[in-house]
């Protein structure tokens, strides 16, 4: 990262002040402010020591780490969670989760962040109650690798922030999707990619950008979207004659799967794809409807359906929800001044990464077999911890009372080590 500071002024290296941001995360602080009081020991000073390799004055204040992320450009901290991506591809580490053993999911969604009543910025994006209340908020537009065995890892992102110097009309999170599109077509040009995309983004726009970069796709299809194409759908898939594909699940649910070929817009051919799910227990009806270029036919429909156009929640679940909810404190402003609040969002993005290697991989067998205690070989974190707040809590209290020792900074033994992804098939 580069460093704006003046050199001749500073305590702290950059360096420091982003690993300790980073273990703010991977440790659940949830806050500037309980982190401090995280970091008051000894042994957390002599741990940092050992994982810099080299000694440090004193254990850094999260004011002073939260100084240094305000001025590094933002764009520096997203490049390192994108490189982790990259890196478990080159790696071949998520070959085995391809859709149709050949494009990897990527799913695109936006979120809130944080919020008030007071305007942080210029930029702030604005939404006004009827009963008067304003509110002044700042959200991104996320695009994440997504698996069917539950993971999510972040292909990049573009904050959601309306022009500077006044606007005529509010920006919304498909105004950015061109920009995000074509850094990730920048950074992995020959990936096979399939995008996922909510209702929002069935639009000629987005189908041309589509066409353009070679990628495959399914979009949630409503029928506020493209009135006159679902209408054509419609009429296709309700014919007396239509092809259909039934399904009773355990828990005797129906799913019925049907579609309709060849629709023309503009100059693209789509096909729609439907599923009704039907409970008789409860007389709940669902329906999913996808717009894709994939030709559907008996014998793909369901793969379609549920390896493909359905695994977009993947972003919402396991990406934002957990993110939110379960530890990390996605919406909290650790810190709102220029930098810091879009940094902050990408060192979570890292830590997220590194905690799902951690829980969903056969890393803790072997650490605890290379420790010499017994371990099944396909042991992993989250079969030892049971939750990731736990293994948080863990790591937190392990950093700051008791000094690593040297098998735990043994570069070469982890250099050695390739985790194996292990999950739990319930």
């Amino acid at each position: 990262m580069s460093d704006f500071r003046d050199q001749e002024e500073v305590t702290f290296k950059a360096r420091q002040l982003a690993v300790q941001a980073l273990l703010m995360f991977l440790g659940l602080s949830g806050s500037r402010r309980q982190f401090g009081e995280d970091v008051r020991t000894d042994e957390f000073q002599a741990n940092l020591e050992r994982l810099l390799k080299e000694p440090i004055e004193r254990v850094a204040s999260p004011d002073a780490m939260n100084y240094l992320l305000i001025g590094v450009p933002d764009n520096e901290m997203a490049a390192i969670g994108v490189d982790m991506t990259a890196h478990l591809l080159r790696q071949r580490s998520l070959e085995d989760y391809r859709f149709q053993d050949q494009y990897y999911l990527v799913a695109f969604d936006g979120t809130e962040l944080f919020h008030s009543h007071d305007p942080h910025c210029p930029r702030c994006l604005v939404r006004k109650h009827n009963n008067g209340v304003t509110d002044y908020f700042h959200s991104v537009l996320e695009a994440k690798l997504v698996t069917n065995t539950g993971l999510a890892f972040t292909m990049g992102c573009e904050f959601i922030e309306n022009p500077p110097g006044g606007y005529d009309k509010q920006t919304c999170e498909r105004n950015h999707f061109p920009d995000l599109a074509r850094k990730i077509k920048k950074r992995f040009p020959r990936l096979p990619l399939c995008a996922l995309f909510d209702s929002l983004y069935a639009c000629e726009p987005i189908l041309d950008i589509l066409l353009q970069y070679g990628w495959t796709f399914f979009i949630a299809f409503k029928e506020g979207s493209i009135p006159t194409l679902y209408q054509e759908a419609m009429r296709q898939i309700e014919r007396p004659d239509a092809p259909v594909v039934r399904e009773i699940l355990d828990d005797d649910r129906v799913m019925t799967f049907r579609w309709a070929c060849n629709l023309q817009y503009r100059k693209h051919t789509l096909h729609a794809i439907v599923c009704d799910v039907y409970n008789p227990k409860t007389g709940e009806k669902t329906r999913f409807m996808y717009l894709t270029d994939f030709r559907p036919d008996k014998l793909n429909i369901k793969e379609l359906i549920n390896l493909g156009g359905r695994q977009r929640f993947k972003i919402e679940n396991i990406g934002f929800n957990v993110q939110k909810n379960c530890g990390y404190g996605l919406e909290h402003c650790y810190g709102g001044k220029d930098f810091a609040w879009k940094n902050y969002y990408h060192l979570i993005q890292i830590a997220h990464a590194q905690h799902q290697v951690m829980l969903h991989t056969d890393l803790q067998g072997r650490l605890l077999q290379a420790a010499g205690h017994s371990a099944p070989t396909r042991t992993s974190a989250l079969g030892v911890f049971n939750s990731l707040q736990n293994l948080a809590r863990c790591l937190v209290a392990s950093f700051g009372n008791r000094v690593l020792n040297a098998f735990a900074l043994d570069t070469e033994f982890a250099a050695f080590i390739r985790p194996r992804w292990v999950f739990d098939s319930t």
